[in-house]
């Protein structure tokens, strides 16, 4: 009875959630500055067209992460590992400027041909 008059005594705040302080960008700047983000476009002679991310092991063989797709006027926020690439896809991703390079040859590899940047 002691502990359930010490929390209404003070006003739940045992029970109540932790917040979080909120950051902005310029709070994050420092760790931002290492990541660049960069596009892909899949053309009808790329052999990525009807793979999938997850197929293609993109983030475990080059640390990129795919941010989104854009698909004629759609862009597809952070598609699901399923995610079928097409003829025409500008592929979005972000990591450390090594790993961006890494992901650049692995795409041409992958297409057979030096595809579009």
């Amino acid at each position: 009875m002691d502990m359930v008059e010490a929390i209404r005594e003070n006003s739940y705040k045992a029970l109540r959630k932790m917040t979080i302080p909120k950051f902005n960008l310029v709070d994050h700047y420092q760790a931002l500055r290492e990541l660049e983000i960069e596009s892909y476009m899949v053309t009808e002679r790329c052999n990525l067209i009807d793979k999938s991310i997850k197929e293609l092991e993109i983030r475990k063989k080059t640390k990129v992460t795919i941010v989104g797709v854009k698909r004629g006027n759609e862009f597809i926020a952070n598609p699901s590992p399923d995610f079928r690439f097409k003829d025409r896809d500008l592929v979005i991703f972000v990591g450390k400027s090594s790993d961006i390079n890494i992901a650049l040859a692995y795409f041409n590899e992958i297409c057979g041909v030096s595809c579009e940047i």
